[in-house]
């Protein structure tokens, strides 16, 4: 009969065991996990170099990435279309200000490229046109946040997943009500913080990085007076909103012809992304709005790189404003037939 103290070495050295390998097992499957990562980085940098015909696709749901993309695997999953991008926001004072590389990592492994609004604020959705100092266009160019986008940089380099930044998006409303603490700030301060943060990191040999300048109504000639030019920029985004009985039912073409006309007059060869398309239901026809939208698209205009849907079901600013494509069965049908291949 073995005694105690044998017994319980017995179940130590068992126990260690089991830790071993358990530990043992982990790492084997994070070095798989990794392997898959890569593997898929691979392929996105060359469908990046040589991208196929057409007008790329993606979506920003609500709390993605943090609810492990089920918002956009299910969006995926009922408009039948493969898509190729995914849009999230990302806070410079919240939790999330730091890169991001598990969210960044589940992105690629679904065959997206990332496109990151990097904002200047601590979140705060019941004050958000409170001004925020601290993280001011102007801090941000005079130098107060090289560590930060350095720190980001760096692991935005080691990741070498191909992504895309969007930085401080909307700099200006013309006067009107403010959604951001950073809007209306001065076109030197904006001009003068993009830039610094795209220097930093081209110093940090991020290239897999490219950066996009996006603003809300680029039809209008003052808006061009935050551009930081286009050896700062790799593509333009602006949004493409119907906010139809909540404003004024306009169609795609009312909304962004001025736009595009700008953009192809200010910066002719630079890539378009519409990086918030929806229509609202109330005040017009839904699904023929999106039926249209599409087929003008794929038709009317060049340059355009890719659209993204904003699948949001309420608007900040009007609740019962449902953005989203399921908004009504027809309006589902009109984008699963528009994105058929």
């Amino acid at each position: 009969m073995p005694r105690k103290g044998n017994v319980a070495f017995l179940i130590g050295v068992a126990g260690v065991v089991t830790l071993l390998l358990l530990l043992v097992v982990s790492g084997v499957a994070q070095a798989q996990y990794q392997a898959e990562v890569d593997k898929a980085i691979d392929t996105l940098n060359l469908k990046q170099q040589e991208p196929e015909p057409g007008v790329g696709v993606g979506v920003y749901t609500w709390d993605t990435p943090y609810d492990e993309f089920i918002g956009v695997d299910d969006f995926q999953l009922r408009v039948g279309h493969d898509l190729e991008y995914v849009l999230w926001f990302q806070a410079m004072g919240d939790h999330d200000a730091n890169f991001q590389e598990h969210a960044v990592n589940e992105a690629v492994l679904r065959g997206l490229v990332p496109i990151i609004s990097l904002e200047p604020w601590l979140r705060n959705f019941d004050e958000r046109s409170n001004p925020q100092p601290e993280y001011s266009f102007q801090r941000v160019a005079a130098g107060n946040f090289d560590g930060y986008f350095r720190l980001w940089a760096r692991r935005a380099a080691e990741s070498a997943a191909p992504m895309y930044v969007r930085f401080g998006q909307d700099p200006s409303v013309l006067g009107a009500a403010h959604w951001y603490p950073w809007q209306d700030d001065t076109p030197e301060n904006y001009i003068g913080a993009f830039r610094r943060m795209v220097g930093i990191f081209r110093e940090e040999g991020a290239t897999n990085v490219k950066f996009i300048w996006s603003s809300n109504n680029l039809g209008v000639e003052s808006q061009w007076d935050y551009y930081p030019g286009d050896e700062y920029v790799d593509a333009i985004a602006t949004t493409t909103l119907n906010f139809g009985s909540w404003g004024t039912w306009q169609s795609f073409a009312e909304l962004f012809d001025p736009q595009y006309a700008e953009i192809r007059e200010r910066a002719e060869d630079m890539p378009i992304f519409i990086i918030q398309l929806a229509s609202a239901e109330d005040g017009g026809d839904k699904a023929v709005w999106l039926t249209t939208t599409f087929n003008q698209i794929e038709t009317s205009y060049e340059g355009i790189q890719a659209v993204i849907f904003w699948e949001v079901p309420s608007d900040w600013q009007y609740a019962d404003l449902n953005w989203a494509v399921n908004s009504s069965p027809a309006a589902a049908t009109a984008a699963v037939e528009a994105l058929a291949p």
